[in-house]
């Protein structure tokens, strides 16, 4: 019982790190992004401002029965949660900072 769970604790701290990873990666490139170009911000940013409403139950049905058809029950399920949690933490990356005080040359 207890090495269960300490395997369930390893694979939740997994699942948090994949998703930091992930979101920490979609944050920066789509903060260059919409730093860099005036275009790219003006679509992206009401995309994101909509996404963001969204409650994250609210992709959870999706991306369960998406990843869990395409991948199976085991790694879609896995995808799924870290999904999830992506979804969680990305729009606090993105929306925090404001890059338009980097100057890029």
């Amino acid at each position: 019982m207890l090495v269960d769970i300490a395997i369930a604790t390893l694979l939740s701290l997994y699942r948090m790190f994949a998703a930091y990873i992930i979101s920490l990666f979609i944050a920066v490139f789509v903060g260059v992004a919409m730093a860099r170009s005036r275009i790219v911000e003006s679509i992206l940013l009401p995309i994101l401002d909509i996404l963001q409403s969204i409650p994250i139950l609210g992709f959870f049905p999706v991306f369960l029965v998406v990843f869990v058809r395409i991948l199976g029950p085991t790694i879609g399920g896995e995808l799924s949660a870290i999904l999830l949690i992506v979804t969680s933490l990305v729009w606090n990356m993105i929306f925090e900072y404001d890059l338009r005080s980097i100057r890029f040359s």
